[in-house]
């Protein structure tokens, strides 16, 4: 059995138009059918990938960069920032070793050969890119299948918006996010740094989990509210029960469907420069965003009109939301709030007026008007559990609006 590239066959590439003799059988398969082995294929393996082999028709010369040509092929193809596993654990590349299973052609014993990987796609090195033979195995590992000491551990960060170099970079041992931004070349003159994305994976991972737990709370009270109404001699109090208990149904699968974003606040000023950025150390998989300028701010939730404003220096907070037509009767007004779009979120510490509504909105930034969930004591939890979970989520809105 041999294996070909169909659509280099196709093209008329001779190497892989192969010679076809009376009995011949040319098999087709799909893109979801497992790949058989043959006489003249090289496989990759590895949780990373999936539980079933991916495989490749081998030439002489071939070597491992022929199957992985450099690191962005590999972080995508396993889509690397957003590989969760069921358990809702992240499965991250060992990058110091992964391994070559070969076949001794005279015994067919199994030799394993060691190979640094991160030597070999992060750096490009000639002399690690081995040459491959027909039969190997190519086995890539994950950190919890080999763990490796933390001062051994390689980090990848992933940069873009308005920088002069975006890309996917590995930072140096123990650099900071300024260090880090003044190394690879700063910002661009567009740029508004006071607006700046910081998003860490294992930041998202906690928040998640968090709101997970809530629901699972929200789910359990509303059906001890049901079961109490189910046993209540009132109809009228089961029929109101019941609208009630659709509403809080309704509002708990927005909150499942939402998703934490893991934005972590830099607590920037409006003037704030890369180099007033804060001394955190990078960790893997940490993404860093740089909005361009923008001029407008947005008005959402209960109002009459949703939407977005230009920008005017002298306007305050309730000036917005009277260009939005005002808040509507199903406002909650008590629990206004805007996302800053350094990521921050201030509340009405008082009477509207006097409180938020006198404070200013920047460039890239929102007011959010809630709904009035206090209508019963579960919509009071709901309350109370949304403005827990608004802290997670919120960085999903602010990604949005600055990046649109």
């Amino acid at each position: 059995m041999y294996a070909f590239n169909l659509g280099k066959a196709i093209r008329g590439e001779l190497r892989e138009n192969l010679l076809l003799q009376p009995g011949d059988i040319v098999t087709i398969f799909s893109n979801t059918d497992t790949l058989p082995e043959t006489e003249n294929s090289v496989s990759l393996k590895g949780d990373l990938i999936s539980k079933d082999v991916r495989r490749f028709v081998w030439h002489s010369g071939m070597a491992i960069r022929d199957i992985i040509p450099d690191v962005k092929w590999l972080t995508s193809y396993y889509n690397y920032w957003q590989n969760i596993s069921p358990t809702n654990q992240k499965s991250e590349i060992n990058w110091d070793y992964a391994s070559i299973i070969r076949k001794k052609p005279e015994d067919l014993t199994k030799l394993m050969l060691a190979i640094d990987l991160g030597e070999v796609i992060l750096k490009q090195d000639p002399q690690k890119n081995l040459l491959l033979q027909a039969g190997d195995e190519l086995i890539i590992y994950n950190k919890i299948e080999y763990k490796i000491p933390v001062t051994k551990q390689r980090k990848l960060v992933r940069v873009e918006g308005e920088v002069n170099h975006a890309g996917v970079y590995t930072p140096l041992p123990k650099e900071t996010l300024r260090q880090f931004m003044l190394r690879i070349g700063g910002v661009t003159s567009e740029a508004y740094p006071y607006a700046t994305i910081f998003i860490r994976e294992s930041t998202r991972v906690d928040q998640q989990k968090q709101i997970d737990e809530i629901v699972a709370r929200m789910e359990k009270e509303m059906e001890r509210n049901t079961q109490l109404a189910a046993g209540s001699g009132l109809i009228a109090d089961k029929e109101l029960v019941k609208a009630t208990a659709e509403g809080q149904k309704a509002m708990i699968e927005r909150v499942r469907a939402t998703k934490a974003v893991g934005r972590v606040v830099l607590n920037l000023d409006l003037n704030s420069k890369i180099t007033d950025y804060p001394d955190i150390v990078l960790e893997d998989e940490d993404r860093i965003i740089i909005p361009a300028k923008t001029s407008v701010v947005s008005v959402a939730g209960s109002v009459v009109s949703p939407s977005s404003f230009f920008y005017k220096s002298d306007l305050k907070v309730s000036d917005y939301l009277k260009q939005a037509g005002g808040a509507t009767r199903m406002a909650d007004a008590g629990r206004m709030y805007v996302i800053r779009a350094n990521g921050s979120v201030i509340n009405d510490q008082g009477y509207f007026w006097n409180g938020l509504g006198s404070n200013k909105l920047h460039p890239g930034e929102t007011l959010v008007v809630p709904e009035d969930l206090r209508l019963t004591s579960l919509t009071r939890e709901l309350a109370n559990w949304t403005q827990i979970i608004s802290q997670f989520v919120l960085g999903a809105a602010s990604v949005k609006i600055l990046r649109q």
